[in-house]
């Protein structure tokens, strides 16, 4: 589920997800905007490395906040 979309702190743009069926799971999320995309903590202090949208995998009801940079 993705619970929010917003602007990042520093730049980018976040996306916050969760998953609400108490199971792993994983999805793929698809942006026309390109860029990196980096898993931070859900203050957006700490990255913790880049992750794959095409397969981004959840633990039951973990939340994961994702950043997107852009290219340029």
């Amino acid at each position: 589920m993705l619970e929010a979309l917003k602007w990042g702190e520093d730049s980018g743009i976040v996306l916050r997800l969760y998953e609400t069926y108490g199971v792993s799971a994983c999805t793929e999320v698809r942006t026309s905007m390109g860029g990196e995309a980096i898993e931070t903590d859900i203050l957006e202090l700490n990255n913790y490395g880049s992750v794959d949208l095409r397969n981004l995998c959840l633990k039951p009801y973990e939340i994961k906040t994702i950043l997107i940079r852009s290219r340029g």
